[in-house]
C-alpha cells in the first residue's frame, strides 16, 4: 500500500477514535452510569445463567451496581490504550524507527486525556 493512503487512513483511524472519545466524555454523568450498569448487569446475567446460581433480580441488580467502578474505569482505560497505538500507527508512518516513538504515543494520550 502506498504510504500516502496509510497515512490518510491511519489519520482518518486515529481522528474518528478522538471523536468517539469525545462524545463518550460528553455524556452526562447520569446516561454513563445507566450504561455502566447495563453493562454491569449483563454482565452478572450470564454468570448467573451460565453457573446456574438463581440469583434473584435484585441480587443481579445490586452485583451490576458493585461492578459499575471496575467497568467504567476500565472502559476509560482501555479506551486510551486504544488511541496510543491509533497515535502510534499514525506516527509509524512517518519514521523510519518507530521503536521509541511508544512513549510518544503514550504521552499524546496523557494529554488528551
Amino acid at each position: 500500500m502506498e504510504i500516502i493512503t496509510k497515512k490518510r487512513i491511519t489519520f482518518l483511524i486515529l481522528t474518528g477514535w478522538m471523536i468517539i472519545i469525545f462524545c463518550f466524555s460528553a455524556q452526562s454523568g447520569n446516561k454513563s452510569s445507566q450504561i455502566s450498569h447495563s453493562v454491569g448487569y449483563r454482565i452478572a446475567a450470564r454468570v448467573n445463567e451460565l453457573f446456574h446460581q438463581e440469583k434473584t433480580e435484585a441480587a443481579l441488580t445490586e452485583q451490576a451496581e458493585q461492578m459499575q467502578v471496575l467497568i467504567r474505569k476500565s472502559a476509560h482505560m482501555g479506551e486510551y490504550a486504544l488511541l496510543a497505538v491509533f497515535v502510534l500507527m499514525h506516527i509509524c508512518c512517518y519514521k523510519k524507527r518507530p521503536q521509541k516513538m511508544w512513549l510518544l504515543g503514550w504521552a499524546f494520550s496523557v494529554i488528551y486525556a
